[in-house]
């Protein structure tokens, strides 16, 4: 975790503020899993080169990860993404669409 693309991504990804930033919120198409996965890498390589803060939709939970509840995900979120993987940032859907 101290490799430094991880920190300049997390530096990037969790700013202190969410405020006056520029964001991109993604909902990608259906697809299989791994597609979501490298779709996911690809926007996140936009996302960084235009100093946008990758979102994800919250339609997300649809696909493969369609029927992810509090009750049966271990980490105890309803975000189907945040089930299986770490959070891609600590702004918010609402945060980004009051910034436009």
């Amino acid at each position: 975790e101290n490799h430094p693309y991880h920190n300049m991504l997390k530096k990037h990804q969790f700013p202190s503020s969410c405020a006056n930033k520029r964001f991109l919120i993604y909902l990608p198409p259906g697809m299989g899993f791994g597609a979501y996965l490298g779709s996911i890498a690809g926007v996140m390589e936009y996302a960084l080169n235009t100093n946008r803060i990758l979102i994800l939709h919250q339609d997300f939970n649809a696909g493969w990860f369609a029927g992810v509840t509090k009750e049966n995900c271990p980490s105890g979120t309803s975000q189907a993404y945040e089930c299986y993987f770490k959070p891609l940032t600590n702004c918010t859907e609402q945060e980004a669409l009051e910034a436009v």
